[in-house]
C-alpha cells in the first residue's frame, strides 16, 4: 500500500515534531515548508492526502490558499486540509470550515487528541472522478443529480435541490454500462462553494448499501 504523505505548513517546531512523532507509527511520510503562504504552491504540485496549517497566517490570505489547495488543478484538491491554532484564535479558524478546511484544532488541546483527529482524515478513502446520474430521495421528495466523483465512503453530487446538511437520503447510482444499479443510504455531510470547485451541489458520506452495493462501488473506484 502507498505511504500516506502529509504536508506541514506554517506551523512551529514542536507541532512539527508532536505530528512527526505520531506519523511513524501510521506508515506515513511528512513534508514541511515554513511558511504557511508556500501550502498553495507545493500542495497544487504534489499529492498529499493530508494539510496541516498553523493559523493566524499572517503572511498570505487564508481564502487565497484554500481557494489554490481546492482548485481543479491542484493535485491535492481532495487533501484533507486542517487549521490548528491556539485556543485564542480556534473560533476564527473554525470560520474556515466548509470554506476549503476541513477542520480546526486546537493546540491547548492535549496532542493525543488534536493529533488523533488529523490522522482520522486519513482513513478516509481517496476519491476518483466518476461521473453518474444518481436519483436522490429525501423526505418523500426525488431528485435527479449526478455524481462528480466517489470514493469507498462517500460522493460528491451535483444536484440543484437544496439538501439539509445532516439530513439521510436514499440514493440509486446509474452506473454507466452497467444494467444494474447500486442503492444505498447516504448522510449529507456539507453543501460545496461552486465558486471555488465549479460545482453546486452537496458532499455525501455513504450510511448503508443494498445487496453487494459496497463491494461493487470499491471495484469502481479502485
Amino acid at each position: 500500500m502507498d505511504r500516506h504523505q502529509i504536508l506541514i505548513a506554517g506551523a512551529d517546531d514542536s507541532v512539527a515534531r508532536t505530528l512527526v512523532t505520531r506519523l511513524a507509527a501510521r506508515g506515513a511520510d511528512y513534508h514541511r515548508v515554513p511558511r504557511a503562504g508556500d501550502a498553495a504552491r507545493v500542495a497544487a504540485t504534489f499529492e498529499f492526502d493530508v494539510i496541516v496549517i498553523g493559523y493566524p497566517i499572517i503572511d498570505a490570505s487564508v481564502d487565497s490558499i484554500l481557494k489554490q489547495i481546492r482548485s481543479p488543478a491542484s493535485l491535492s484538491r481532495y487533501a484533507g486540509v486542517v487549521l490548528v491554532a491556539e485556543d485564542r484564535c480556534i473560533d476564527d479558524a473554525r470560520r474556515y470550515i466548509g470554506r476549503g478546511a476541513s477542520r480546526a484544532l486546537s493546540l491547548d488541546d492535549p496532542p493525543p487528541v488534536w493529533g488523533s483527529e488529523v490522522f482520522e482524515l486519513l482513513d478516509v478513502a481517496r476519491r476518483v472522478e466518476f461521473l453518474a446520474p444518481v436519483e436522490v430521495e429525501l423526505g418523500g421528495v426525488a431528485a435527479s443529480c449526478r455524481t462528480e466523483n466517489v470514493s469507498a465512503s462517500g460522493m460528491l453530487l451535483r444536484c440543484a435541490r437544496e439538501l439539509s446538511i445532516g439530513s439521510t437520503l436514499s440514493f440509486v447510482i446509474s452506473v454507466p454500462g452497467d444494467n444494474s444499479q447500486i442503492r444505498g443510504r447516504a448522510t449529507v455531510a456539507r453543501s460545496t462553494d461552486p465558486e471555488r470547485e465549479g460545482v453546486q451541489g452537496y458532499g455525501a458520506t455513504f450510511k448503508s448499501f443494498e445487496d453487494a452495493g459496497r463491494s461493487r462501488l470499491r471495484l469502481l473506484v479502485q
